[in-house]
């Protein structure tokens, strides 16, 4: 190559610079293209990327319309008199400040750390809740005694306190003593395996728990009796005592191991509803009948005159009414005629019996 040929290649060198240099405002600053032979072109500033458009939140998905829901089975169904007992003991607070336990515990060595003693501790509390939340608040301090069996009870309880132990009652209470005593052996008539030492299933968790509770209930009943002045302890009957001992036992229950006023029913209805057909409430209103009828009918006609009236403390209006008879109490405390309404109780409990089928202490 000549001369000549490298000046034009210089000269062309200085042409391209020269055109270059206005291009460049004053204060840029021109970026050196590194050696990955990247051109000027490539150095333009990209164009910005388009923000990806929101997706679409999909449509919720129509969910089918409901079947219509078969009619409800005895399991499940609550009978219209019973709504209002499930409605009050759901609007109820948990832990009632004013109810203290005023138990004094005499436990039998056999049971001391067993699920027996558990049971019964557990359903303390409870019991005077409910007592207090039913309009009597329980203040006098009861002396308990938990055992296993007959013999113990016998040696345990002071004969001045307690002269009789009876031979199948699983608890009973002492009336002029503050005294209650519990005889967990008894459940062996439903459960023959049963030992001092067993877990409990549920059926008989249920049938014990609110057995305290239950006779704390006849306490009750008793300093009520005296106030109307109606005599003795047994002046009201049979059915209207241990039908209230019954529905406050099983609401006591249902504190104690969170169950609903649905569950509690069934229960009772399937531990002790076998054979109850053959009895009417007239029958079971003075005379004792040691096959469950009286305290399952009574609770049941308790369920009954509770929705009827709306009175949740319908056990203790009637008790609390000065009257000479049992009749003439029922009439001053809710207007109504005791006849009539035993019949119409009757009624009530056939239904409710007819559809539970007896099944002794499920699982």
């Amino acid at each position: 190559m000549g001369r000549f040929g490298i000046a034009l290649s210089t000269a062309c060198v200085l042409a391209l610079t020269g055109a270059l240099v206005p291009a460049i405002a004053s204060g840029s600053s021109v970026t050196t293209p590194s050696s990955s032979n990247v051109s000027i072109d490539d150095r333009k500033k990209p164009k910005p990327t388009k923000k990806p458009k929101p997706t679409k939140k999909p449509r919720p998905t129509k969910s089918p319309k409901p079947t219509p829901s078969p009619s409800p089975t005895p399991t499940v169904a609550i009978p219209t008199e019973a709504r209002a007992i499930e409605q009050w003991i759901k609007a109820q607070p948990r832990d009632w400040q004013s109810a203290e336990s005023n138990f004094i515990y005499t436990v039998d060595p056999e049971l001391v750390g067993t699920p027996w003693e558990k049971l019964t501790l557990s359903a303390a509390k409870p019991a005077f809740e409910i007592h207090a939340l039913l309009g009597q608040p329980v203040t006098t301090s009861y002396r308990v005694y938990v055992g296993w069996g007959k013999p113990w009870l016998e040696s345990a309880v002071p004969k001045e306190d307690c002269p009789w132990i009876s031979d199948f009652a699983q608890a009973s209470e002492c009336i002029n003593t503050n005294v209650i005593y519990t005889r967990y052996q008894g459940f062996q008539a439903y459960s023959p395996g049963l030992t001092p030492t067993a877990d409990i299933n549920a059926g008989i968790r249920f049938g014990a728990v609110g057995l305290i509770g239950h006779e704390l209930t006849h306490h009750v009943q008793q300093t009520l009796y005296t106030k109307s002045n109606q005599g003795t302890y047994r002046n009201l009957g049979e059915w209207p005592v241990e039908g209230w001992a019954v529905m406050t036992q099983a609401l006591i229950a249902m504190r104690t191991d969170n169950l609903s006023y649905a569950t509690a029913r069934e229960y009772n209805l399937k531990i002790m509803g076998g054979g109850c057909l053959d009895y009417r409430l007239k029958d079971l209103i003075v005379v004792k009948n040691f096959t469950n009828c009286m305290y399952l009918r009574g609770f049941l006609a308790m369920e009954y005159l509770m929705g009827k009236t709306g009175d949740m403390e319908a056990g203790w209006t009637w008790a609390s009414q000065q009257a000479p008879t049992t009749g003439e109490a029922f009439t001053k405390a809710f207007g109504l005629d005791l006849d009539t309404f035993m019949a119409e109780a009757d009624a009530y409990a056939d239904r409710e019996i007819a559809l539970w089928p007896q099944r002794l202490w499920p699982r």
